[in-house]
């Protein structure tokens, strides 16, 4: 309800018909496997919704998950109409994934990424996969919060390739993916998130000449 509630306001506050919602990507406060499985959860909500999303009907934003209920706040007429997936999430774990084959883990091949399992409930091989083979493998002297290796480092040592094990006395030569576990590198992945918006948003407007059914301008 909360994200369909965001996706209702982000109409009401900019008049905006078309939404992007961004998967959540893993970073330092993911510290157990029930915080790991959290997120999966999570981003499967989020990929849910926009399955779901089938419009909203004029004059109402709804403040339920019946979408357009009344009681719903008066709005121009029109509504959200479409929401689109944006897998920053699944994108950024991509990169993890590989980095770690690199660095040294014992990663013996790369999974198909779009896979998800037989009841929906998030993509099968970040389940399954990362977080056993390399995610909980901190780097420690970062600081009170310390980062994945695989997400920092970007030098390949034999010392990294052991599991559940934490690094104590290895330098840490840094990659461009993040500098401290929580915030991605914009000079390395800067353009390949705003494409990823272009791409999103090509797919809504490349064939309408920005306007709606109504004949209206449509807004992001």
């Amino acid at each position: 309800d909360a994200i369909i509630q965001h996706v209702d306001h982000a109409h009401v506050i900019s008049g905006c018909t078309t939404v992007l919602l961004s998967t959540l990507p893993f970073n330092n406060n993911v510290k157990t496997l029930a915080d790991w499985r959290t997120l999966i959860d999570v981003n499967q909500m989020i990929r849910n919704v926009a399955r779901s999303w089938n419009g909203k009907p004029s004059n109402t934003v709804s403040n339920s998950s019946q979408y357009g209920k009344d009681g719903g706040k008066e709005d121009d007429g029109g509504g959200v109409n479409v929401v689109l997936v944006q897998e920053f999430g699944n994108f950024t774990n991509q990169i993890l994934y590989k980095n770690a084959q690199f660095i040294g883990y014992n990663i013996s091949s790369m999974p198909d990424f779009a896979q998800e399992d037989n009841n929906d409930n998030g993509r099968k091989w970040e389940e399954d996969g990362m977080w056993e083979e390399f995610l909980q493998h901190r780097y420690l002297p970062h600081g009170m919060h310390p980062p994945s290796v695989s997400m920092v480092c970007g030098h390949a040592l034999e010392n990294w390739s052991i599991r559940n094990e934490t690094t104590t006395d290895v330098p840490c030569y840094h990659n461009g993916i993040s500098t401290d576990g929580m915030h991605w590198c914009v000079e390395s992945l800067g353009s390949r998130y705003a494409a990823s918006v272009a791409c999103l948003l090509v797919c809504v407007y490349n064939n309408n000449n920005n306007n709606n059914n109504n004949g209206k301008k449509d807004n992001v």
